[in-house]
């Protein structure tokens, strides 16, 4: 068993941040890739599988959606740039490209 860094639960699944999937729920990167995942067809990707091969995938397609939906040029001009830096760190994490 691992812990969980959010809340400190034993736990067989972390998110990429260290999470526990009750704790990496909140995040919104998380919760967009398990969207993804649902949406898939083939029945062999489950997302309570205990291999992070398909979660992986579906966090890499859950990050390039979110990348191309945020522009932060664009909403800075509504909401300022430090705000804007702030909306997308929440979104993709601070480990953004």
């Amino acid at each position: 068993m691992i812990r969980c860094d959010s809340c400190g639960a034993e736990t067989v699944f972390l998110s990429p941040q260290r999470d526990c999937y009750d704790c990496a729920q909140h995040d919104p990167l998380e919760r967009a890739a398990k969207a993804i995942n649902d949406l898939d067809p083939q029945p062999s990707m489950k997302w309570e599988r205990t291999t992070n091969f398909w979660r992986n995938t579906a966090r890499r397609d859950a990050r390039a959606a979110l990348t191309a939906a945020i522009d932060v040029d664009e909403l800075a001009e509504h909401i300022g740039m430090e705000h804007a830096a702030i909306v997308r760190d929440h979104l993709l994490g601070t480990d953004h490209e």
